[in-house]
Parts: C-alpha cells; structure tokens; sequence
C-alpha cells in the first residue's frame, strides 16, 4: 500500500471527469424550468412545477410535468 502511495504520481495522471445521469432528467426539461422561473418564454406554464424553498435548499417537483 504504501509503495503505490510514495511512487503515485498525482500530476503526471490525466484529469477527467465522469459524468452520471442518476435520474435522467432530460437537460432541455431543466432548461425551461429555469425559464420559466426566471420569466423567460418556455413550453411550460408556471402551475406545470411546484418549487419549495427554505434557507438551505431548493427543491423543485416536477412530477406532474413528466408524468408522474
């Protein structure tokens, strides 16, 4: 374990970033939320979301929007 550690060097290593789809949540769907807050034209109407907000955390429910 320690061989790797003192022979491992951290800035000859590529940098990469991998990206995960957890929920699958379509970006162009995003895209339009944030329009739609925002007062920005968007296929969706206002009442299509419901956003809930506290001093911590946003949290948007978009169940209804995609069919749930």
């Amino acid at each position: 374990m320690f061989e790797l550690m003192y022979n491992y060097n951290a800035k000859a290593q590529l940098i990469q970033q991998n990206r995960q789809n957890v929920f699958g949540l379509d970006t162009e769907l995003v895209d339009n939320i944030n329009a739609v807050i925002m007062g920005q034209p968007s296929f969706l109407a206002e009442d299509s979301f419901i956003v809930y907000a506290d001093s911590n955390d946003i949290v948007i429910d978009i169940r209804s929007t995609i069919g749930l």
